[in-house]
């Protein structure tokens, strides 16, 4: 469940070892969407965005990603309740994208510590992705 979404064409310039573009796409990208959220989650925007969920539409049941866009917003402006409420998982997901873009850049800066930020990356993942599935069925029952 990691996110990193900027171009390999973009990264190449910046280093030669593919694990260091890697952790450096995981701090970007990471940093990039906090960003996004503390600064834009307030534009009249995202409240005018009408909720549109195909899995809710086509089979009844919520999606596990149901309300996890308001709910990082909501983190991003410290209102938890308003966050646990879109996505009791959001808050936990935040947590995830905190601890991204640290050990991203703990990652890319240092050689050394490179493989156990990795490992502890990709541990945090599975217990975000864990946290939202449970989310998810506790929902439908």
């Amino acid at each position: 469940m990691e996110i990193a979404f900027l171009p390999q064409s973009f990264l190449i310039r910046l280093s030669d070892d593919a694990r260091t573009r890697l952790m450096l796409n995981y701090a970007m990208s990471g940093t990039l969407i906090i960003l996004v959220c503390a600064m834009f989650g307030n534009a009249p925007v995202f409240g005018e965005i009408p909720h549109v969920c195909l899995m809710q539409w086509l089979l009844s049941v919520p999606c596990p990603g149901c309300g996890i866009t308001t709910s990082l917003l909501a983190v991003a402006h410290q209102h938890v309740g308003v966050a646990w409420r879109a996505n009791p998982a959001g808050p936990v997901l935040s947590l995830h994208l905190v601890l991204q873009a640290i050990l991203g850049t703990v990652g890319t800066f240092s050689s050394r510590r490179q493989q156990a930020a990795l490992v502890m990356l990709r541990t945090s993942s599975r217990v975000a992705l864990a946290i939202v599935l449970f989310v998810w069925v506790f929902r439908i029952l």
